[in-house]
């Protein structure tokens, strides 16, 4: 029987395929936010999405949304990254960072 792990990852996997199978849109849709009337409270937002992907903090999921989320942009040629490599229980994860070299923020 495959473990919770592998289990999370073929799940992960039938979702990407099928999204990937939606019919394109010519119109974006709205975001979560704006459906919910939410559309200024993105620092909020953002401090719900940090929360739930640091594996230190007490949620019980560990580092498994962290993963899932970083597994999601692996097929993304513009990443110079790999996430293999990473050590997904060693990280540090913020809500914003600023880059003060291109004054962009990711």
């Amino acid at each position: 029987m495959a473990n919770e792990g592998e289990e999370l990852e073929d799940s992960l996997s039938k979702f990407q395929r099928r999204f990937a199978q939606l019919p394109d849109v010519e119109e974006p849709p709205q975001t979560f936010l704006h459906l919910l009337g939410q559309e200024s409270k993105e620092t909020d937002w953002n401090t719900i999405l940090s929360y739930f992907l640091d594996p230190s903090e007490p949620h019980g999921f560990g580092t498994d949304l962290l993963e899932a989320f970083l597994s999601s942009l692996e097929p993304n040629p513009k990443l110079n990254f790999d996430f293999d490599r990473l050590d997904s229980g060693n990280v540090e994860v913020r809500s914003e960072w600023v880059m003060r070299d291109s004054g962009v923020r990711p």
